[in-house]
C-alpha cells in the first residue's frame, strides 16, 4: 500500500504510538511538532494523508488546516482536539477550509486507524 502519512502534534509519545499502530499496515509516518514546519514539508513533498493537532506550539492547528487546505485540498486532512469545544469545531467545519474529519481526544489510535483508513478508502486490516 505504502501510504505516507505527515502527523503534526507537539507529542512525541503520540507520535511513537501511532508510528507502532500504523506501520504493520504500510503506513509510514512523518512527525513533525510545529504547524510551520508542516506547511513547508507539505509544499516540498504532500503526504497521502495530514494528521494534525489542534494544539501546536507555534500556532493554531485550525489556521494550519486553513493553510494546508488551500494548498493542498485534494489531500485528506483529519483535525484533532483536546481542548476546542464542540462549538470551535462545528465554526471550522463551516468554513471552505475545513478538515475531513475531526476527532476529540482522548481517543484510541485504533479510531484514528480506522478514520484514517477511511479518509483514504483503504483497509486497516488488510
Amino acid at each position: 500500500m505504502g501510504f505516507h502519512v505527515l502527523l503534526v502534534d507537539p507529542d512525541a509519545g503520540l507520535a511513537d504510538e501511532v508510528r507502532r499502530a500504523f506501520a504493520p499496515v504500510g503506513f509510514s509516518i512523518t512527525a513533525l511538532g510545529a504547524g510551520e514546519p508542516a506547511v513547508e514539508r507539505c509544499r516540498q513533498e504532500p503526504p497521502d494523508l495530514i494528521l494534525l493537532a489542534a494544539e501546536l506550539p507555534d500556532m493554531s492547528g485550525f489556521s494550519v488546516c486553513n493553510r494546508l487546505k488551500r494548498a493542498l485540498p485534494s489531500v485528506p486532512l483529519l483535525l484533532y482536539t483536546g481542548e476546542a469545544t464542540d462549538a470551535a469545531i462545528d465554526a471550522h467545519r463551516a468554513t471552505r477550509t475545513r478538515a475531513d474529519d475531526y476527532l476529540k481526544k482522548p481517543f484510541q489510535v485504533a479510531d484514528l486507524l480506522a478514520r484514517a483508513a477511511a479518509l483514504l478508502q483503504t483497509d486497516p486490516s488488510a
